[in-house]
């Protein structure tokens, strides 16, 4: 993936003071929630890798090496799986890299959503811990933003 989707991050982090670490696993979530919707019964064998210091971000299916003809999108079969790893056997796992481009409009939506989500949780967390040990206290204050499903 390219370098600016790294470049985006650090940059949400320093603009929401939110840790980097935190906001990867953020994306992790939500890409996984994105890749549930593709591939609805693989949910144990999908995998997500984001290393912000080698600038990588890959999504991987793990699938059974078989045989015969596969059942599922969970299962290879031996011929195909050798063209990803030349060592796969059958009863073994291959891991097969998703290209993340081809889930679709929807699918990116979905993470969007969720990740913004995260953030306003985040922001919320962060404000009330600013602001929990005032509490029972009168204090004057200024109140610059209102949200709506907070009312």
């Amino acid at each position: 993936m390219a370098n600016g989707f790294f470049e985006e991050l650090s940059a949400l982090g320093s603009e929401t003071n939110v840790d980097t670490d935190l906001l990867v696993e953020k994306v992790k979530s939500a890409m996984l929630k994105a890749a549930r919707k593709v591939y609805p019964n693989s949910e144990e064998n999908l995998r997500v890798t984001i290393d912000p210091l080698t600038k990588t971000f890959e999504m991987y299916l793990i699938q059974n090496v078989v045989e015969g003809e596969p059942a599922d999108e969970n299962e290879i079969n031996l011929a195909e799986a050798r063209t990803i790893d030349p060592a796969a056997y059958v009863g073994g796992t291959v891991s097969r890299r998703l290209d993340i481009a081809k889930f679709g409009r929807a699918a990116a939506q979905s993470a969007k959503q969720s990740i913004k989500g995260d953030l306003r949780e985040i922001n919320r967390e962060r404000i009330l811990g600013e602001f929990q040990h005032l509490e029972n206290d009168c204090i004057t204050c200024e109140v610059k933003q209102v949200e709506a499903e907070a009312l």
